[in-house]
């Protein structure tokens, strides 16, 4: 306590000892004496001096749809325009160029749309004779089919023809043998 007590008084002093020093660096100001002016009639002079940024109320930004080489420009700056007013006149050769080759892409690829529609109808063509082809082979077939199927039908008849036929012609030769030992 009695060191708190000690810091507290030592604290005390230092400021006393400030205030004292501030007031005699720092008189009491003496009040100033009253101003007097004589008023006479005239305009009022008032001139400002500022520094800072003027910007408009609006903006408007100026922008082609296309990139160019500015050829000329008719119009100053700070000059007022009124809309549809030219401002700038672009070198054209180069969209010309561009337009150009675009129109060329758009001709191929209608050239390639037609080539491709006449091989459609050359492929159809084709594909219908084939199939006429296919349909003329199998009605062969089927023809053929019903041949074989009625000569296999009278075939055993034919056989046993022959084969009696053959028996018949096999003893006469046996016959003839027999004659000639």
């Amino acid at each position: 306590m009695r060191k708190w007590g000690l810091v507290l008084l030592v604290l005390v002093m230092l400021l006393t000892t400030t205030a004292i020093v501030v007031r005699r660096l720092h008189p009491a100001r003496a009040p100033a004496p009253p101003r007097e002016f004589v008023v006479e009639k005239g305009d009022v002079v008032l001139t400002v001096r500022e520094t800072g940024t003027v910007e408009p109320f609006t903006k408007v930004e100026v922008k082609s749809k296309v990139g160019g080489r500015v050829l000329r420009l008719p119009v100053e700056e700070g000059e007022r325009v009124r809309a549809g007013q030219l401002l700038a006149e672009l070198d054209r050769s180069e969209i010309q160029s561009q337009v150009n080759q675009i129109q060329a892409q758009i001709a191929a690829a209608r050239a390639r749309q037609t080539q491709a529609e006449t091989e459609l109808r050359y492929q159809h063509a084709s594909t219908e004779l084939a199939q006429a082809d296919a349909d003329q082979g199998l009605l062969t077939a089927q023809s053929r089919l019903k041949q074989a199927q009625r000569q296999s039908q009278a075939q055993p008849t034919l056989t046993r023809s022959s084969i009696a036929q053959a028996e018949a012609n096999c003893r006469a030769a046996e016959a003839s043998l027999a004659a000639l030992n």
